[in-house]
């Protein structure tokens, strides 16, 4: 049942799972735990049915700076307020679709998990996002040295269009809208309550698990506000927040026109390649990919090479960022409506992602050539300065997994280190990202926090 506006009907009822946020992962948690079990799920989400700017407001920080070696970094404006949404579906509705697992070396050395323990529910996924019934791409780029990186665009990226139905029809979930999350009551480590509000009345609810699913910064400064009012302290909490730096290569992807006769552009996926991992870990580079964008619109700047014709086209590189322990979201002394602190952001980006760079379009180039596909060109092109960034509205890290609190905020099943019935369901886990987008995974540890639930159940 859907609820639209908050009242004293919500404290009638135990719930055996409350889940803050009303995007991807707490829609897919909410219906997989409802689906399968007869446990009572309550899904509040701070925003309304459709977008307001009003409501939107709430995520304006207080504070917002990016630096690289002492340096101010140029960002888009409105950064985080316009790259997460406060409403029903979340950051979906604003969402592209790219869907690709993360790689097996994003896990090693950094996660507890590896990606044979996600790989089940990645399968899982691909259901829900309608991919199960495509015909599978031709990996065209594995060679030797190169690794097809090709990604998937799915049609059901709006989590809103997609399964409003599906939530309405579901006995076993109750969706309160316009409903906010302020402070919580707790005993011995458990935490026995939650006050929502609705801006004019202040409710208690009671459940026996909490999932904290409100996007990477939301989850973080909810969490970050129940540490200072109950005065408990984690290392890790708020600190090294990243996201993925995106590289425009307009101009720059030659590709000879015996392999420009395969499958390239679609509306279905966007063809990319990076490196074989040994050589990644061999040369010390970080974790990335390139994409084909398009067709370059002038193919008088290719290379001239009658016995290698081919076309150019433009591409980006997208590439992991190093995680940064002074890159971090505190709290400011300014606070919302509802009483809960807003955030500062002071993002730091280490000067080594920047001058990597160079280092992987020689490699990319090099390989390129040995097999005989085409070139790239590696010096940058000439209106890139690293001032400017492109970033892919991804937040991650300042809630990390680790395998005990020395390491992280959550641990290998996402259950808080601070708090006995806590979880937190947010790429703010993530304690190194790849180059992926990190939604596909998100929604993999979604179903897998489900299966862990409901056995405790």
């Amino acid at each position: 049942m859907i609820f639209n506006k908050l009242d004293k009907s919500i404290t009638e009822k135990q719930y055996d799972l409350c889940i803050i946020g009303a995007g991807p992962s707490g829609i897919t948690l909410a219906l997989d735990i409802s689906r399968r079990s007869s446990l009572n799920v309550l899904l509040l989400e701070a925003g309304d049915l459709n977008f307001s700017d009003s409501s939107q407001d709430f995520y304006k920080p207080h504070h917002f700076e990016c630096k690289s070696n002492n340096e101010l970094v140029k960002v888009a404006d409105k950064y985080l307020s316009r790259s997460r949404m406060r409403t029903m579906g979340g950051t979906s509705t604003i969402w592209d679709g790219w869907v690709k697992p993360l790689d097996s070396i994003d896990f090693k050395g950094h996660w507890p998990i590896s990606k044979k323990d996600l790989d089940p529910y990645y399968s899982a996924v691909s259901p829900l996002l309608g991919l199960s019934d495509r015909k599978p791409f031709d990996k065209i780029f594995n060679t030797t040295s190169l690794r097809d990186t090709t990604l998937e665009i799915t049609k059901r990226a709006n989590f809103k269009e997609v399964f409003l139905k599906d939530l309405a029809k579901e006995k076993g979930i109750d969706l309160y809208l316009n409903t906010a999350i302020t402070n919580c009551s707790i005993t011995k480590k458990t935490i026995t309550s939650i006050d929502v509000t609705n801006g004019s009345s202040t409710y208690q609810i009671k459940a026996k698990h909490i999932v904290l699913a409100a996007g990477g910064i939301e989850s973080t400064r909810i969490l970050l506000n129940w540490n200072k009012e109950h005065n408990i302290s984690n290392t890790h909490l708020g600190k090294y927040f990243h996201e993925h730096l995106i590289i425009p290569l307009e101009k720059s992807l030659y590709l000879y026109n015996d392999f420009t006769k395969k499958p390239l552009l679609s509306e279905s996926f966007k063809r990319g390649f990076s490196l074989k991992e040994k050589i990644m870990i061999d040369n010390q580079l970080l974790n990335f990919s390139i994409y084909i964008d398009n067709l370059s619109s002038n193919q008088k700047e290719a290379p001239t090479n009658k016995a290698k014709e081919g076309k150019l086209y433009d591409a980006l590189l997208f590439l992991e960022m190093t995680p940064v322990q002074e890159s971090s979201i505190t709290l400011s002394k300014l606070k919302d409506k509802f009483s809960l602190n807003k955030i500062n952001l002071n993002w730091k980006i280490s000067e080594n992602d920047f001058s990597s760079i160079p280092f992987i379009l020689k490699h990319v180039d090099t390989h390129l050539n040995l097999n005989k596909i085409g070139k790239l060109r590696q010096e940058l092109p000439s209106d890139y300065n690293r001032s400017i960034l492109w970033e892919a509205h991804h937040h991650m890290g300042t809630t990390r997994l680790g395998k005990s609190k020395k390491e992280g905020v959550v641990d290998k099943n996402l259950r808080s280190f601070d708090y006995e019935n806590l979880y937190i369901l947010s790429s703010s886990v993530y304690p190194y990202s790849g180059y992926s987008n990190p939604t596909m995974t998100l929604l993999a540890l979604s179903i897998r926090l489900s299966n862990y639930l409901r056995n405790l159940s």
